[in-house]
């Protein structure tokens, strides 16, 4: 406890001697000394905290890394774009080649059925592009539906799967024709019905536009692949005839290029 106050009455002692030197002036010199001691360690970390004057090498080469790496993901990206686009150019290359009598139109999909109660897309192609109702519309080596409404500059798609739509169709391999309906509304997306009894059909089938005079959809091209067999067939009561679920092969949530198949004339 003696030492404790000892302490304490030494460290007043010689706060009181400081105040009195200091009114003095007469640490003056001291201070000085002290500021230029510390001035320059002071301003050394004050630079580092505050500003990039004093970036160091390892942040440097931060900041390097960083910019090559947005600079690859830019190229990634334009390259990927690129491969994109020729990849939907030799697809439609291969189309127009299997379809010599028809010419394909590219058209991009601005909008869609605001209400959701039909499955329709609008295209920023119309009559002024030769475009005419009934002309199939394809993304573009499958079907995606028709054309139900044509203005000089656009044009309302109905899509294949809609409940109004129905086409001609046929099965690759059996060489059986039937129409495909479109199902939506009924939770599905594509039925195929009218199939002859006595078919030998099977899963994963493909299903394409007919052929067949008696079957074909007028303004819809033979052969374009639809979708393929997606369950075993069940017999239609009221027909005897036999009815197929079609997965069809068009990603109808994400369309944004289609094609429309316009005849030569």
């Amino acid at each position: 406890m003696r030492r404790t106050m000892t302490l304490v009455l030494l460290f007043i002692a010689v706060s009181v001697a400081f105040i009195v030197l200091d009114n003095r002036q007469s640490i003056a010199p001291l201070r000085t000394a002290l500021d230029d001691l510390v001035g320059p360690a002071a301003e050394f970390f004050e630079g580092v905290a505050d500003g990039p004057e004093n970036t160091t090498e390892l942040e440097r080469q931060l900041a390097e890394t960083e910019a090559d790496r947005d600079k690859l993901r830019k190229e990634n990206a334009e390259l990927k774009a690129y491969r994109d686009e020729v990849r939907v150019l030799r697809e439609q290359q291969k189309v127009q080649e299997d379809f010599p009598d028809y010419t394909l139109v590219s058209a991009r999909v601005i909008s869609s059925d605001p209400t959701g109660r039909q499955l329709f897309v609008v295209i920023n192609k119309g009559s002024d592009d030769g475009l005419q109702e009934g002309m199939a519309v394809v993304n573009p080596n499958s079907y995606v539906g028709q054309l139900t409404d044509v203005t000089s500059n656009q044009a309302q798609v109905t899509l294949v799967i809609d409940n109004s739509m129905q086409v001609g169709a046929k099965l690759v391999d059996t060489r059986t024709d039937g129409v495909v309906y479109g199902q939506w509304l009924s939770g599905k997306r594509l039925e195929m019905r009218h199939i002859d009894p006595d078919a030998k059909l099977k899963v994963g089938e493909m299903v394409v536009t007919s052929d067949q005079t008696t079957s074909q959809t007028r303004g819809v091209p033979p052969n374009i692949p639809i979708g393929a067999v997606g369950a075993e067939p069940e017999v239609d009561p009221r027909t005897a005839q036999l009815v197929i679920q079609v997965y069809p092969y068009t990603n109808f949530d994400d369309l944004e290029l289609v094609w429309v198949m316009v005849p030569n004339v």
